[in-house]
């Protein structure tokens, strides 16, 4: 019996949101403002999108969904995701999109810099069971985040996400 394909969801969250979609399943903005969890050490890391206004109920369903375990468990509000190129146009645009000194994009007028904020970039989770984490860096402005996420993006070819770390708690 061929065991099961690796899912890096927790899926039986009863605040999910309808549709049922990950944090990548919308590029761009789409879906910002919306919240998930993110475990830092645990082979099983991610919630889908939750509903926000659950709020303080976010985590008692976490102590009941999630087992508890030497880690960090944050919850992330989604701020913007990439989009890894389809066709030699898309790749060609972004390899002419204007730089700044450091060779990379500029991110678009409408990602203006928001300060006192701690935002984290996190690559989507791979195919199959990984050891290492799927945190990329960390930021306090939004659009050196999102110029670190398309850059890695555009480099590996495979999503990220820029979050808004809104609680961190060491989960045993």
């Amino acid at each position: 019996m061929p065991p099961e394909p690796y899912d890096p969801y927790y899926r039986n969250f009863p605040s999910t949101l309808v549709p049922v979609r990950t944090p990548f399943t919308r590029s761009g903005r789409h879906d910002a403002g919306h919240v998930f969890i993110y475990l830092t050490n645990l082979w099983k890391r991610w919630s889908l999108l939750l509903d926000e206004t659950c709020g303080l109920g976010l985590y008692d369903e976490a102590r009941q969904c999630v087992p508890r375990a030497i880690s960090q468990l944050w919850l992330v509000e989604k701020r913007y995701s990439t989009q890894v190129a389809r066709d030699q146009f898309a790749t060609r645009r972004a390899r002419s999109a204007p730089t700044t000194g450091r060779n990379t994009p500029l991110p678009p007028a409408e990602h203006a810099p928001s300060s006192g904020n701690v935002l984290v970039v996190l690559r989507e989770p791979a195919h199959t069971q990984a050891r290492q984490s799927d945190i990329v860096s960390y930021h306090f402005e939004e659009a050196d985040a999102i110029i670190a996420a398309e850059t890695y993006t555009r480099q590996q070819h495979r999503r990220a996400l820029v979050g808004k770390l809104l609680w961190d708690e060491l989960w045993l």
